[in-house]
């Protein structure tokens, strides 16, 4: 750990602070460190949704793993083509990873772009031409 890294880590543990990295490592820690708890919080949740999965962290994904366990994956959306918060730590390989992070999963491809469809976007293109209107406009 560098220098400036472990003044931040002393520092926010003076403060009995966490930050956002926190969040997500210490429920981690907790989970893998208390099995009784651990199964605790699986019987809890008995359906876990995620959206967007392709945005996603690798500790967010370790978490989730935690969270479900092998024998109830949870359900999850993404495309890896999709990816956009890289520069926030988001790990699009983890859509590559799911099958081996949850092995007992099933996994189905969606063909049909529903959000694409004819009927949507000439939805959509009526709704900005209106948009265009001065009684819409925000300032």
């Amino acid at each position: 750990m560098r220098a400036s890294s472990s003044k931040y880590e002393e520092e926010k543990a003076k403060r009995q602070k966490v930050d956002f990295a926190d969040l997500i490592r210490l429920p981690i820690e907790l989970l893998q460190s208390n099995p009784e708890l651990r199964e605790q919080v699986r019987s809890d949740f008995s359906w876990v949704l995620v959206d967007e999965y392709q945005d996603v962290s690798r500790a967010t994904a370790i978490l989730l793993r935690e969270i479900c366990g092998e024998d109830n994956p949870p359900w999850v959306v993404g495309d890896a083509r999709q990816a956009i918060y890289r520069f926030r730590g988001a790990a699009p390989e983890n859509v590559y990873e799911f099958q081996s992070d949850f092995p007992n999963a099933q996994r189905f491809q969606l063909t049909e772009n529903y959000r694409s469809s004819p009927q949507v976007i000439e939805i959509l293109n009526r709704l900005a031409a209106d948009l265009d209107d001065e009684r819409y406009l925000l300032f």
